[in-house]
């Protein structure tokens, strides 16, 4: 191999060494930026929908937890950055979190805004109700046997 060659070679390795080394600190400048961004978007958030903005309101990742409440990164920006009102927001989120856990699906507040729903909310009321009659039926039942076994001679 000429000396050319080899000068080339690693003038190119030297030029691949930089451009990480410039990668790298893009990357790091990115994080930081991301995490400055999600604490502004937390302040804002926050405050629209009157959260304590306190040790109970941090990131975790990319899910904002608010006390009992958690909101992915994408659906705060979008209630930010939407304008979507506090009943619309708690709507959503009992929506999504019912349909969560009776059928392990997610559905993102733009879906939600925009009528993208897995589930007709009609039935999902209809179906939350059926849930709390047979809960208050099953309380009912555990009651009438707990009576019936001390009233038993």
């Amino acid at each position: 191999m000429s000396l050319s060659k080899v000068k080339f070679l690693f003038g190119k390795l030297e030029y691949f060494k930089q451009t990480e080394k410039e990668m790298k600190k893009d990357i790091y400048d990115l994080k930081e930026d991301l995490i400055i961004l999600k604490e502004s978007y937390k302040d804002v958030f926050c405050e629209i929908y009157r959260f304590e903005n306190d040790d109970s309101c941090y990131w975790e990742g990319n899910t904002l937890c608010v006390g009992d409440y958690f909101f992915g990164f994408y659906d705060v920006v979008f209630a930010v950055n939407e304008g979507v009102s506090s009943s619309t927001l708690f709507n959503w989120y009992d929506y999504s979190l019912f349909v969560y856990e009776n059928f392990m699906e997610t559905v993102s507040l733009e879906d939600y805004m925009s009528g993208r729903l897995p589930y007709n909310t009609e039935d999902v009321d209809k179906l939350r109700g059926m849930r709390e009659k047979k809960a208050k039926l099953s309380r009912s039942i555990e009651d009438l046997i707990s009576k019936m076994k001390s009233d038993k001679r």
